[in-house]
This record gives structure tokens, sequence and C-alpha cells, in this order.
């Protein structure tokens, strides 16, 4: 499959994985890892993981200048929607069962996305909160389901709690 920096990702008998070249794979652990499909981005590597919906068959995954969207349909993806209007996306936090997904950026910025979009192809909408004075990136969000927040790291050294959704 080639170079991979990403984590594999289980969903039920499915793992999901993402190269360097920026190419999504679903391998099929019922019959020795074989590859159900590919979809290659042509945007860059493929970061660090690929959300499942654990409730449906979506996925969500960044690459370089873009985060995606992309059903499994078992033997083959239908894509949903691409959104390149986030400089340098991390990768995403998606919440189960919830209609948004969350992204940092390089911008300074950690983005809220609404993932019920039913145009495909198109950009969901998003909400951005700015986060010190904006010049530091903001690394990968992690939930904090417990307090209804997101916490994320900045490159300036600060980690923000950010209440979720936004308003």
């Amino acid at each position: 499959l080639g170079d991979m920096s990403t984590g594999p990702t289980l969903r039920g008998d499915t793992v999901y994985a993402g190269s360097e070249a920026g190419t999504v794979y679903a391998l099929d652990t019922l019959a020795n890892g074989a590859t159900l499909w590919s979809y290659p981005t042509g945007d860059g590597a493929v970061k660090a993981l690929i959300f499942p919906d654990r409730t449906g068959d979506d996925l969500y995954f960044s690459t370089d200048d873009t985060v995606w969207s992309l059903t499994d349909n078992g033997l083959s993806w239908t894509l949903n929607w691409s959104d390149a209007t986030i400089t340098l996306p991390t990768a995403p936090l998606y919440l189960t069962g919830e209609a948004y997904l969350y992204v940092g950026s390089t911008d300074g910025s950690l983005y809220e996305l609404d993932v019920t979009t039913g145009t495909p192809v198109l950009p969901p909408s998003h909400r951005a909160v700015v986060l010190g004075d904006g010049a530091a990136a903001v690394g990968h969000p992690m939930r904090d389901s417990a307090n209804g927040l997101v916490h994320v790291g900045t490159e300036a050294g600060v980690v923000y709690a950010v209440t979720i959704p936004r308003p």
C-alpha cells in the first residue's frame, strides 16, 4: 500500500488506512487484508487517522490541503464532500452520532464543520474560533465528552478548551 504514517482504524470487519501518497484504503479483515476499495485523493498524505461514523458508513479524514467525507459502500466509495478552504488542516475529530467535525489549522483557528450538508462535493458550512492571537498553528483536537469541550494545543504552547458545538 506504500508508505503510511497514519494509524489504522477498525470498523466492523473493515480496516481503513491512509498512505503518504494520499490514498485511503478499505481492507477486509475476513480476507487477510484484501483491498475492498481505494480512493486516491491527489492531495498529499492522509493525516493521522480516518474517523469513521460508528453509527453509519461515512468516513472523515484530512490530507495536505483538504478535509474529506466519503461513504463506504462495501466494495466502493462515494465522495460526499471535500473542503479545501481550511489552511493546512489537521486530522479531523468526528463526534459519532453528532453533526459536527472539528479540525485545527495553521491559520490559528479551530473549525467546526457541519457534516449534515447533503450536497455532494460541496464544502459543508463551518464556523471557526480563533485561538489566542491567531498567529500559532492549532493542533489535532481531542474530545472531552464529559464536559462538552474540545481540547486543542497550539504551537504557542497553550492548550485551549473550547465549548462545543459552537454557537
